[in-house]
């Protein structure tokens, strides 16, 4: 069966019309072929995977295969216990019985597609963000695709989404190796960390493979398992509208090569195309303000297409002013990085337009967006000094190395005392050097630069996902913990600029 449907009619019928391609989409598809039926995945990019290949590839799963493999004992019981700690009721998406479904039928997921030839590993220790929450579980419930060599997908190698930045394609194996390499420079766990990806990564070049990791190792997982049970796709076609005949959505219109096209369905039409990070007006509609489609990472195809053609057929909604939400900057070049080591590590803050510091660094990314909304503008400045630029990367940027252009064009702003430092920014100088020398031992000179709250690409169940406050001189050691329960717990101190 030729996989790539080049929709040259003006009508088809499948069973099931999946709308994206990205792990929910695919995963979908694949679970329709795998039960007879007759899907079609359509997708507005040429490449597969939407957000996906930006992610981590994480699957966030309570008492899952893998983990029971590894030999790390948990429970549906538990993991519905830590879903209602830590998201309580807000709504009819939060009910109980949608965590009871999850819990319980996300093994069998990840059962399903490990049987479809789906390769994963348990990524240890990963802890859950408030292990000390009611079942909480200390060595996490994360799971990661193992590295995929894209050979294997023969001609559809290419059709993977691509990922920007050196980074992003190291052969990384797990969250916790990911997380050490920061500390290269400092740590033996960094360099340890840095030498297995380094080494794994170059011999998989030498030896001729297109091996990838993480979310696009995720991606091309499915794929393969959608190439051998044959689902077909629709690349380059743009979702229209749903069709509705009584009362029933029936099928799709699409657009593909400029050409309008009818697609039915008879099973159903399942929509798996994202959010609307991309999209200007529904961010004004919905989100809060200020808000920017500049201001994601996510790829450039989450327009809110899926949402936009749901809500015209009456759909109901929930939670459309929230988001995963991370803090992100704006590169000279108008790219948008994400900031996650570069704040977690020592010898930096993170201060409003008043100059307070008004989180903690190392919270995750999704508690760091909403506080950043709690402040004016959803905007701040990241406050580091010369030891945080000579020991730890920032992007690309590898320690001891900071962009010319970055001074250049005042992306990054740097003085010989923290008062000059402040005027700078455009910060209150009266107290802020006092309180920022407070929070951290500072040596004569400091940079900063500015972020913002962006959309981040989602990834289901780690919007669940927290820290707790930790002082900033526990901060300060060369190794961060992995564990927020064992950090001591004291807010930061009250604001005086």
């Amino acid at each position: 069966m030729e996989q790539e449907h080049p929709l040259a009619e003006r009508e088809i019928t499948v069973d099931v019309a999946v709308v994206g391609s990205g792990a929910s989409g695919l995963s979908a598809a694949v679970r329709a072929r795998a039960l007879g039926l007759d899907p079609l995945v359509i997708d507005i990019a040429d490449r597969f995977g939407g957000t996906v290949p930006l992610s981590s590839g994480a699957l966030w799963v309570p008492d899952n295969p893998v983990m029971r493999a590894a030999g790390v004992t948990d429970s549906a019981e538990a993991g519905l216990r830590y879903l209602e700690a830590c998201v309580g009721d807000e709504g009819p998406v939060t009910s109980r019985k949608r965590k009871a479904a999850f819990v319980h039928e996300g093994p069998r997921l990840v059962e399903f597609l490990m049987k479809q030839g789906v390769d994963f590993q348990y990524s240890d220790p990963y802890p859950d963000y408030f292990p000390e929450l009611p079942g909480g579980h200390e060595r996490g419930r994360i799971i990661l695709p193992r590295p995929f060599d894209l050979r294997r997908l023969g001609s559809w190698s290419g059709r993977v989404a691509t990922v920007p930045g050196f980074t992003m394609k190291l052969l990384v194996n797990s969250v916790r190796e990911a997380m050490d390499l920061p500390f290269a420079a400092v740590a033996p766990q960094g360099r340890r960390a840095l030498a297995s990806v380094l080494s794994r990564t170059l011999w998989s070049r030498a030896r001729g493979r297109s091996e990838v990791s993480l979310g696009q190792a995720l991606v091309a997982h499915m794929l393969l398992a959608a190439q051998h049970l044959g689902v077909r796709f629709a690349p380059r076609t743009a979702l229209r509208d749903l069709i509705v005949e009584n009362g029933e959505v029936a099928g799709v219109t699409v657009s593909a090569g400029g050409l309008s096209r009818t697609i039915r369905a008879r099973r159903g039409v399942i929509l798996a195309a994202g959010g609307f990070a991309r999209n200007d007006e529904m961010r004004k509609r919905y989100h809060p303000q200020p808000s920017s489609a500049r201001w994601t990472t996510v790829g450039p195809h989450d327009v809110g297409d899926g949402i936009r053609a749901a809500v015209g057929v009456g759909a109901a909604t929930a939670l459309m002013d929230e988001a995963v939400w991370t803090p992100v900057s704006v590169l000279p070049d108008g790219s948008v990085a994400g900031t996650v080591w570069e704040r977690e590590t020592p010898y930096c803050i993170m201060v409003n337009g008043d100059g307070d510091r008004f989180c903690n660094e190392s919270a995750n990314y999704m508690e760091i967006g909403q506080k950043m909304y709690e402040q004016d503008n959803a905007s701040c400045w990241l406050i580091m000094d010369n030891r945080h630029r000579r020991r730890y990367p920032y992007g690309d940027a590898l320690p001891g190395r900071t962009p010319k252009e970055w001074l250049r064009s005042g992306y990054l702003r740097k003085a010989d005392s923290l008062e000059e430092l402040a005027r700078l920014c455009g910060l209150p100088r009266s107290g802020c050097a006092r309180r920022w020398s407070g929070s951290t031992s500072w040596p004569t000179r400091a940079s900063t630069r500015t972020s913002d709250a962006r959309a981040a690409p989602t990834t289901g169940p780690e919007a669940t996902k927290g820290t707790g406050r930790t002082p900033t001189w526990a901060r300060c050691a060369r190794r961060r913990s992995m564990r927020s329960s064992s950090s001591p717990a004291t807010p930061a101190p009250a604001a005086d600029c």
